[in-house]
């Protein structure tokens, strides 16, 4: 068989080691690569990165090394995919610290990382609830002229809502809007700032305003608002709410009708109850009996 893939051009060979690695068949393109050399081919950067993505992809952590350090000796200069790739590997195994020696690495060696590493950084800076680290990071992509997609936005807000910086949250929604970068994700946080202020009919009339400009809600933005009129025990326009909004084919859900019960059992407005018990009984949900009463 392999006889027959050397007739290939190089693009098909590089393709080929590519599929091969993808289906964790690393050892597969290892046997094809060194027949390769043999034959007098010489690998370019997408045949070592792509060895070293199916050994990541296998979890073969001393092979990724010893092939980066094979690649360098060969004179073949890893580029940006090279090295994002072994640090998500380093991420995904939790090796903070060898991950981020890797960025330094690749900033001596004059590859600087671009978007999408940033992107896999900023993952791993949200998951690790690092707010100031994430700031910081967003201010160099700046400086470096790479525009963040929502997504970073996104955790450096969430970040901040949940350690009670509300206002501060606010402040960055504001920036984010200005520069035209915010998509559904970032919405909903904000409207989640607006609502943890006691704000819910004003989260409620942006909803409507970005709607007109075609904007669509989805069943998190709906919930959050409703959610919040429960929080401020406008149980009544809650449940004009629920029949109003044009909920998606998922909705709406337990997170729905959790709120509005939850808020009906606190105020004891035993209509409400039977009506909510009523639609989730038309929606076939189980009400977990647990949930509501906490001894």
């Amino acid at each position: 068989m392999f006889l027959t893939i050397l007739n290939y051009n190089r693009g098909y060979r590089v393709m080929l080691s590519q599929a091969l690695c993808k289906t964790s068949r690393s050892y597969t393109t290892l046997q094809l690569f060194y027949l390769m050399k043999k034959k007098g081919f010489v690998h370019s950067v997408c045949s070592y990165t792509a060895l070293i993505y199916g050994f990541c992809r296998e979890g073969m952590q001393d092979n990724v090394f010893q092939w980066l350090d094979f690649m360098q000796n060969n004179g073949c200069k890893p580029n940006v995919i090279t090295y994002m790739i072994i640090v998500k590997f380093l991420f995904d195994n939790g090796k903070f610290k060898e991950a981020m020696n890797f960025v330094s690495k690749m900033e001596r060696e004059r590859c600087n990382p671009d978007l999408l590493t940033y992107n896999v950084i900023l993952r791993e800076l949200f998951h690790r609830d690092r707010l100031d680290d994430i700031s910081e990071l967003i201010q160099v992509m700046d400086q470096k002229g790479l525009s963040p997609d929502s997504y970073p936005y996104a955790a450096l807000c969430g970040g901040l809502l949940k350690i009670g910086k509300v206002g501060d949250a606010c402040e960055l929604l504001l920036d984010i809007f200005s520069n035209g970068a915010a998509d559904v994700a970032v919405y909903n946080i904000y409207f989640q700032c607006l609502c943890q202020e006691n704000k819910s009919r004003e989260a409620l009339s942006q909803l409507k305003r970005k709607m007109k400009v075609g904007f669509k809600p989805n069943n998190v933005s709906y919930n959050t608002i409703l959610s919040g009129f429960c929080k401020e025990k406008n149980i009544n326009e809650a449940m004009e709410l629920l029949y109003h909004f044009e909920w998606d084919v998922n909705g709406p859900d337990a997170v729905t009708f959790n709120a509005i019960l939850s808020t009906a059992c606190r105020l004891g407005n035993s209509t409400i109850i039977q009506r909510i018990l009523y639609h989730m009984t038309y929606e076939d949900m189980k009400l977990n009996i647990f949930k509501w009463f906490k001894w």
